[in-house]
């Protein structure tokens, strides 16, 4: 692709965010994902409490990927579900992030079928099964992607020991576990794209918004919580509060990027319809 053709495809890009309102749709969704948040985290960290993932391993786990300010309010989070744990937690919390995340699914398909100029056909009922669906898919691969990350090198050792491969296996292992994480991600990421907006689409129509939304937002998480680490003084400025801040900021960018990656999916789309 030659640099005037990603030069127009970056101006149309700019054209259909200023169009689409992506901005007050990122607003939206960060909003409900932020009333998600917290249920959420009361119930994912409710129910490692039952098992021995909780702990020191996963909190530096948890600190390599966020601001401190947020690590730091998971951690006041997790010292005050682990102290009272209640089972009630589970269900509760897991019911009220389903319902306040595919609220935000829904958010998502209204800005995708925009993005393909499409009006929503379909019955209430799918679309909200399919918010639901989608929730869940992203909370199971975030689950599995955590007891993977955390668990990963002891299960690698126990590979390696069985296959008999040594060091240069420990070294394949380590690189794979995280490897599997970002492919499942791109995974739903692709499944996202096609199956929200009231459209048929294949999997070559969303490959490209499913690869630019994987990769920004790796590169989102990274660096804002390089920036809020170092350059930013919301804690200082607005207290406790500041974790709030941060991590609504997060998501309100993460959301936006992945709202760039469906109007890059409609963009080519129509270019080669």
């Amino acid at each position: 692709m030659k640099y005037n053709e990603i030069w127009k495809i970056g101006k149309k890009l700019y054209m259909r965010f200023v169009k689409d309102d992506i901005s007050a749709l990122g607003a939206q969704v960060a909003y409900y994902l932020i009333l998600s948040f917290f249920p959420f985290l009361v119930f994912l960290v409710t129910l490692l409490s039952y098992t021995n993932i909780i702990g020191t391993d996963f909190l530096s786990m948890v600190s390599a990927f966020i601001p401190n300010s947020v690590y730091m309010l998971i951690l006041d989070i997790e010292n005050n579900v682990y102290r009272t744990r209640n089972k009630a937690f589970i269900s509760l919390g897991m019911i009220a992030t389903i319902w306040s995340a595919s609220s935000g699914v829904n958010a998502f398909m209204y800005g995708m079928n925009k993005a393909y100029k499409k009006k929503e056909t379909r019955p209430f009922w799918k679309v909200r099964a399919l918010s639901v669906i989608f929730t869940l898919a992203l909370s199971t691969i975030l689950f599995c992607s955590i007891v993977l990350i955390v668990f990963g090198e002891t299960l690698g050792k126990h590979l390696s020991e069985i296959l008999m491969h040594g060091n240069s296996f420990d070294l394949l292992w380590n690189m794979l576990r995280y490897a599997i994480s970002l492919v499942a991600i791109f995974i739903v990421f692709i499944l996202f794209y096609m199956y929200t907006p009231n459209d048929n689409l294949h999997v070559k129509e969303v490959l490209p918004g499913a690869v630019l939304s994987t990769i920004a937002l790796i590169a989102l998480s990274a660096g804002f919580a390089f920036y809020i680490d170092n350059f930013s003084n919301l804690s200082k400025t607005y207290g406790s509060i500041g974790a709030a801040i941060a991590l609504l900021i997060w998501l309100y960018w993460s959301s936006v990027i992945i709202f760039m990656g469906s109007e890059l999916n409609a963009l080519l789309y129509r270019k080669h319809k």
